[in-house]
């Protein structure tokens, strides 16, 4: 019996195009994360990174796929794949409280040894806020935001470089408004943000209102004092204990909060400015 050749090859083909066709529609998410673990452990950590915000993109916001994909992603954006590398970085964060342009000189030589860490790349974004120059902090954030753009952390350094480099626009736009009312570390970032964006813009009722709403959680929180000591200035009210509970809780911060809370690149970076404010009002606490 005759065989058709051409026949033949066209149902091989075909069988070949479903079983392809059936592979690929039954990888889940799981697999994805599978490979990009894989991928990560031969230190291919773009390729790997790139995999999983393709397949986030695919997924729905609210499901159990988004978040294990996002967990995955900050995982494989952040490990250390040099022991060297981490010990550096270690070195700049240790460095970021006292001093901002020797940390950012360490961040940057731990960069180098790994590229595309987020951890690292973040920190020395930070490092830059903390040390003023918000043109730099902005043109280093660009090249973050390719394989991070998911991530809270990442959203949340993007709202502290605009507000650096006085975009308050941009802020207004991007701000998740939902944060606000979080009631964690990240809520606390985001709401002082507002706050400095009220004041900024004058709205000095609601950043009075938001502040009083955070002393109910964060009274031990720097941060909160530094603002209402602004308001006081700018309203041209007697200074209160505001400046003076500024500078205490600055003094008495220990290392662990520091690292606790390091993802404020603004913490008790104004302690001079305060002193100073309070020597030419002649207070005789300093």
């Amino acid at each position: 019996m005759k065989i058709n050749k051409r026949a033949t090859s066209f149902v091989a083909l075909f069988v070949f195009s479903t079983v392809t066709v059936w592979a690929q529609k039954s990888e889940t998410y799981k697999d994805i994360i599978e490979k990009s673990f894989n991928l990560s452990l031969q230190k291919e950590r773009t390729q790997a990174a790139n995999l999983l915000v393709n397949s986030l993109k695919k997924e729905s916001k609210k499901g159990v796929a988004q978040k294990d994909l996002l967990n995955a992603l900050e995982k494989v954006i952040t490990v250390f794949y040099s022991d060297k590398a981490q010990q550096i970085y270690e070195i700049g964060i240790s460095l970021a409280w006292t001093d901002p342009t020797l940390a950012l000189a360490k961040l940057t030589e731990a960069a180098q040894l790994e590229p595309g860490n987020f951890s690292i790349e973040a920190a020395a974004v930070r490092a830059m806020i903390s040390a003023n120059n918000c043109n730099l902090a902005a043109k280093n954030l660009e090249s973050l935001k390719e394989m991070s753009d998911p991530l809270e952390d990442l959203h949340l350094l993007e709202a502290q470089v605009l507000l650096c480099n006085a975009k308050l626009e941009s802020y207004k736009t991007m701000r998740p408004i939902q944060n606000l009312k979080r009631k964690d570390k990240l809520g606390l970032w985001w709401s002082l943000l507002e706050v400095e964006y009220f004041f900024k813009t004058g709205l000095l009722g609601n950043a009075t209102e938001l502040l009083n709403n955070l002393l109910k959680k964060w009274e031990n929180y720097p941060e909160i004092y530094y603002w209402r000591h602004r308001i006081e200035s700018e309203l041209k009210q007697k200074s209160g204990e505001s400046p003076q509970k500024y500078l205490t809780l600055c003094k008495s911060f220990s290392a662990r909060q520091q690292r606790d809370f390091q993802r404020d690149p603004w913490l008790c970076r104004r302690t001079t400015e305060v002193e100073n404010q309070l020597k030419k009002n002649n207070n005789s606490e300093i």
